[in-house]
């Protein structure tokens, strides 16, 4: 791992004023539209500020690398997508899983189609990144389908045997979205793909067995 990437919420400089948020924001957007249309190992820092119409030396007062920009985007786009998740999860806590599940899966696709570019292709792309990246895609994006969720469906199962259900099931369906959208994109039409992702789901959490004593 570069040190520079290990010392990222130290070197980078953090945006207060608006018009420092506003060229951030240009950063991460353009960077996102760039890597929409081109591998990341095409896109340099010189791209990124041509594409944001700013100074090449704007970019290094925020960040040391590309490196960086990549992680504090998708840290940013991870965070707002669990928030956004998270509240939508809340609003169906007491809807019944068969029909609460296809609507968050349905839900979960989207923030993931939404943003491919970031959550999906960077971890693949960006192998340096990939072990910061993958421990906060877990506790951040994933936490929001799955355990407060899961813990509202079945009381009974307890608090050891929840963690393993959960990571599981956040595993799986990563990885189940991540196949359609960039392994073999749209292999069956998407309301079937959210139908069977639901019904695995469901089925896996109304039957998973109790840990006996």
């Amino acid at each position: 791992m570069p040190a520079h990437v290990k010392s990222n919420e130290k070197t980078r400089r953090r945006p207060k004023r608006r018009d420092s948020r506003d060229t951030v924001a240009k950063i991460y957007t353009a960077f996102q539209q760039l890597a929409e249309s081109r591998s990341y190992a095409k896109i340099s820092t010189n791209h990124i500020a041509a594409h944001a119409e700013i100074n090449i030396s704007t970019i290094y007062q925020y960040f040391s690398s590309k490196e960086e920009i990549a992680l504090a985007l998708y840290e940013k786009t991870s965070s707002e997508a669990s928030h956004s998740m998270k509240e939508y999860v809340l609003s169906r806590i007491e809807d019944k899983i068969d029909i609460a599940m296809p609507e968050l899966i349905s839900a979960l696709l989207a923030v993931y189609k939404e943003n491919t570019s970031v959550l999906l292709r960077m971890p693949e792309e960006l192998p340096e990144l990939n072990k910061l990246i993958s421990t906060r895609e877990v506790n951040r994006l994933a936490v929001s389908i799955g355990r407060v969720y899961i813990q509202q469906q079945r009381p009974d199962i307890s608090d050891d045997q929840m963690e393993a259900v959960y990571q599981f099931l956040a595993n799986s369906t990563l990885a189940n979205i991540r196949q359609y959208l960039v392994g073999a994109p749209y292999y069956l039409p998407e309301q079937q793909f959210i139908n069977e992702l639901s019904s695995s789901i469901s089925s896996y959490i109304k039957h998973a067995e109790p840990m006996r004593l």
